[in-house]
């Protein structure tokens, strides 16, 4: 499988961006 790789990476990233929303949307400046 040669993109594998690539799609763990971008859930990877989608994962974290996602988490960061959702902490920013929890806790508002």
């Amino acid at each position: 499988m040669k993109y594998g790789k690539l799609i763990k990476s971008v859930a990877a990233f989608v994962g974290v961006a996602s988490l960061g929303l959702a902490f920013n949307v929890a806790r508002p400046a």
